[in-house]
Order: structure tokens, then C-alpha cells, then sequence
């Protein structure tokens, strides 16, 4: 079975409780205004990958992770692909979290939804509402209206959703680095390191008018540029595994606002905000 995806994370403390590898799935037909991921809207982009092969690469993290995380895109387009993959963690002892912008009011009746519920321990449902996003109080979910559904314990503690908005600067599985995170953060950072890598302020759009500034997750309004412009040199590799093996054992960086509104990078140590206990 595959699953059209955008890209993903081996190692992330961004997407969700814990440390975590986080999927993107491409395409969404609900095209949510002020969405973070517009690149995702398309069905046909991205690439296809087998649900064994993207297994593969979470065994070669899954020291390092407490679980995973699906999101979009709208990863219930493709839910007997995501139930697949669900099921493959959830055999492993991986925590799975997905997120959706439908209501799961509306998806209970779909054919499909029932396997997915029972292989999942959370659902995040509703639609990213980019006018009350900056208002987000929790960490993780994108806009306050967002809801979370809990089918176990394993992430049902409000102590898991609440404290300070986390952005990454991570590796991901073409080891480009990428801002993933909180999306209020997310675009604050990514609009710094556009306007300190190509000389343009804040808000910029380059000569053809396109917005240089990233949106959110893995995917950026202009990704070619920002990718060009601030990859972390790694050693060229064509082993995908290894990437993703490296991934979990390299530095990482948490950007957070400071009581000033400045951004301030921290490196993450080994093993901080890994598995519980």
C-alpha cells in the first residue's frame, strides 16, 4: 500500500508530545484560508512511498522516538494508508497522533474511520482558523478551535499541550533542514532567516511577486529559495536510512520568543524531551 507524501521528520520535539517522527501527507481538498501548508492542497504532488518502506525509516529512529505524527495535507484523504501505518507503529509500541481539519463528528460514519480510530491514540480535528491562530495556547495544535480526541491515556494529561511554542530547525528526510513547530513561530522565524539569507525585510516578495517568507511545517511559500538559502551542510549521503539514523543523533535547535519578542535558538541536547520516563 502507499501514501503520497510531502516529506518527513525522523526526529522532531515539535509535532507533538515527546520526540517524534512526523509525517506530511500531500494533498487537501479543504484548502483552509491562511493555511500553513498551502504547497500541500495539490493531490498530485509530492511522492509516493510504500507504508513498509516509510516503516523502515522509522525503525532506523525508533530508539530515538516515543512516536509519530500524521499530518497535512489532509491525511484522512488517505485513510486506508494512514490506518496501515498507524497499525505498523502501534505494533512497534509507537504512540500514534493524526491530525485532521475535518470534525470527527463528520468522519465517524466514513468507511475506513473505525480501523483508523482503533490504531491511533489521538485524533486532533478541525480547521486550521488562521484569524485565532495567533491566539494559540496550546502547544502543538495549530489554532485554539482545534479539538483533541483521546481513544487511550497515552497523551490525555493537559500537561503534554500547555508551555512555551516550540520551532525546530531539523533535518529532514532529504537532510535539508527545515522550521517545523508551532506555525505563529514557524513563519516569525522562518520570515528572520529569509530576510538575513537574501537581504530582504520582513515581509518581502521577490521581483516576481512570490512570498519569500516560509508558511509552516515542511513546506514554505517559495521552498527552492528558503532551501538554497539556509540547507545545513551535511555529509552527501544517498542512503535514506542513514539520513534518517543521523537525523536522530545530530544537534538540534529550539527557537523560542523571549519576554522582548526576539527569537533565541537553544541547542537540544541528546536525549531532552525524549520518552517518558
Amino acid at each position: 500500500m502507499k501514501l503520497r507524501v510531502a516529506g518527513w521528520v525522523p526526529v522532531t520535539s515539535a509535532e507533538g508530545p515527546h520526540r517524534r517522527f512526523a509525517v506530511w501527507t500531500q494533498g487537501c481538498a479543504l484548502a483552509c484560508p491562511g493555511c500553513c501548508n498551502p504547497e500541500l492542497f495539490d493531490p498530485n504532488g509530492g511522492r509516493e512511498i510504500t507504508v513498509a518502506e516509510l516503516l523502515r525509516h522509522i525503525d532506523a529512529v525508533r530508539a530515538e522516538i516515543e512516536g509519530i505524527t500524521v499530518v497535512g495535507g489532509e491525511p484522512l484523504e488517505q485513510i486506508a494508508a494512514v490506518t496501515a501505518l498507524a497499525e505498523g507503529c502501534r505494533a512497534r509500541g509507537l504512540g500514534v497522533l493524526v491530525f485532521t481539519g475535518h470534525r470527527r463528528a463528520d468522519v465517524e460514519r466514513w468507511p475506513g474511520y473505525a480501523a483508523l480510530w482503533t490504531a491511533i491514540d489521538t485524533l486532533v480535528d478541525g480547521r486550521f482558523d488562521a484569524a485565532s491562530a495567533r491566539g494559540e495556547m496550546r502547544r502543538f495544535v495549530g489554532s485554539p478551535n482545534q479539538v483533541l480526541h483521546h481513544r487511550t491515556e497515552r497523551y490525555r494529561s493537559a500537561d503534554l499541550w500547555h508551555g512555551e511554542a516550540l520551532a525546530e530547525l531539523v533535518l529532514d528526510d532529504r537532510g535539508h533542514a527545515r522550521l517545523v513547530g508551532t506555525p505563529s513561530l514557524v513563519r516569525l522565524a522562518g520570515r528572520a532567516l529569509t530576510a538575513q539569507s537574501s537581504g530582504l525585510d520582513d515581509d518581502s516578495t521577490d521581483a516576481n511577486g512570490r512570498q519569500v517568507c516560509t508558511s509552516g511545517g515542511l513546506c514554505y511559500s517559495e521552498p527552492h529559495m528558503l532551501d538554497s538559502q539556509t540547507d545545513v551542510p551535511t555529509e552527501p549521503s544517498t542512503n535514506e536510512e542513514a539520513r534518517d539514523s543521523r537525523a536522530g543523533q545530530s544537534a538540534r535547535f529550539r527557537l523560542r520568543l523571549d519576554a522582548m519578542g526576539r527569537l533565541i535558538p537553544e541547542i537540544i541536547v541528546e536525549g531532552d524531551n525524549n520518552k517518558p520516563g
